[in-house]
Order: structure tokens, then sequence, then C-alpha cells
């Protein structure tokens, strides 16, 4: 059978060059894991725990869906000293009109109606999953209206997290993904070349762009467990053993990204 090594040999070859030019430059790389949709206990769910539990030292972020998360998801996850717990909108419903992208925190809902939601949601979580859960919003499908972030900190929020470039905000700590493992046109893996090529540009990025004495922005891996066909995990139980060979990877707590700074 055919290693996802032997494929895109000049992608991996290429990443090793970038990742000695990070352990040379910051020792290391500062890497967090996002999961996207957790809603109740499912056989995905435990092949994801035990990649994140057995077999690396990764730490997890489970964005849960509020008005589907279930006790047994909250059972299983209890057990899970490396999870943590995030708000991913409440529903995970479209409101958006059939010309504009998938959205439920959309710009023609009344904000009155998603504050209740979200507040609903986020006492609900917090209810569920005691202090796993941390007051941090993943908007489904990573958008939501422009104006929402300025309320989130009057409305309990310690940060949130989206897709792509940061985005500062006064008073909210914000980590983003950027690496997607999937094609969701096609729903299945997006295919060895193009994931590692995802991670080469990112990672060429941020080390040209962080400014001599600072330190880089975490890069987040996003993952769908209930979406990943058998590509998807064997690209995760062979990448993430082969990037901390390669180099030194701090893994970020959750906890850490966005607890609230300490007066």
């Amino acid at each position: 059978m055919t290693s996802l090594l032997d494929e895109a040999p000049a992608l991996w070859r290429a990443l090793t060059i970038e990742l000695d030019k990070w352990q040379q430059q910051f020792g290391g790389v500062p890497l967090w894991w996002r999961d996207d949709d957790a809603q109740t206990y499912t056989p995905a769910l435990e092949q994801l725990l035990k990649i994140n539990r057995q077999q690396y030292s990764s730490t997890l972020a489970l964005a849960v869906i509020p008005a589907g998360a279930t006790n047994s998801l909250a059972r299983r996850v209890q057990s899970e000293p490396r999870c943590w717990v995030l708000q991913h909108g409440y529903r995970h419903k479209n409101y958006a009109p059939a010309t504009r992208k998938k959205c439920e925190l959309d710009e023609d809902r009344p904000l009155a109606a998603i504050a209740k939601e979200l507040q609903s949601g986020a006492t609900y979580l917090a209810g569920l999953f005691g202090d796993q859960f941390l007051p941090v919003l993943v908007p489904p499908w990573n958008r939501m209206r422009s104006d929402l972030l300025v309320h989130l900190p009057a409305w309990g929020y310690w940060g949130w997290s989206g897709l792509g470039p940061q985005n500062t905000v006064p008073g909210l700590k914000v980590a983003h993904v950027h690496i997607d493992i999937i094609n969701w046109r096609t729903r299945q893996f997006a295919g060895t070349g193009q994931v590692l090529g995802q991670w080469l540009r990112v990672l060429q990025q941020q080390r040209t762009s962080t400014l001599p004495g600072k330190s880089p922005t975490p890069i987040g891996l996003m993952t769908h467990h209930l979406a990943h066909d058998d590509r998807c995990w064997l690209f995760l139980n062979t990448f993430l053993p082969w990037i901390e060979e390669q180099v030194t990877v701090h893994w970020q707590l959750p906890m850490a990204l966005f607890s609230p700074a300490r007066r």
C-alpha cells in the first residue's frame, strides 16, 4: 500500500526545509487544533480523541453546537484532560438567502435574536462541560455579520475563532485556524498535495511576516471528524507524528490561547 509520504514528494521536502527554518528562527512551531461540529458521542469522535490522547502530544479544542449537544458527549469529553470545548454558534443553521454564502449569524437577523441564542448556548455548554468549556465563539461556516465582534465581550465571551488571517478586537482574544483537510465540494480528503501546499504557504507567510523579536502567530489545524473519510484519518495519523519528528512542536493550550489577560 502506498504511503502518503510517497505522495507529493517535492512538497514533503519543501516542508522539511521550511520547518528547519522555523526551528532555527523560533525554536519550533506553535500549533493548535480545532475540530468542528461535535454534538454527540460517535465512533468518529472516539477516533479523533484516540489520536489526540494516545498517539501525539497535541491538545484539542472541540467546537460544539449547543442546540444538539448531548450528555453522552459531555461524559466522554470529561475523561479527556487535553480537550476543551468552544461554542460553535447555536444550531449551525443557515439563515442567509440563496444569493449569499451560508451563515447562521447573518446580517439580516435581528441582533437581539442572535444575542439571545448565543448567550443561551453558552450557558448550556457551561453547565454541560464545566471548566472544560471556554466562552469562545466559533461561527458556523467561519463567518458572521461584521458588527457582531464588538458585542462579544459584553456578552461574556473571551474570544473567537474563524478561518484565515487574524482580526483583532479590543477585549477579545483571537486564534484562527488556517489548514482545512477537506474539499467541501466533494466532501472528501482534499488531497495530499493540496493539504501540504496549505501548510507550506501558511508556514512561509507566518515566518516572513513575523517581526524580529516577536513570537509567531499559532497556526491552526481545522478538522471535522463527522465528515472524515479514510484518507482524512490516514493524513492525521501520518502528518502529526511526521511533523513532530521534523521540528519542535509547541502545542498551544486552548485555555492559554483564549484566557483573558489578568488585570
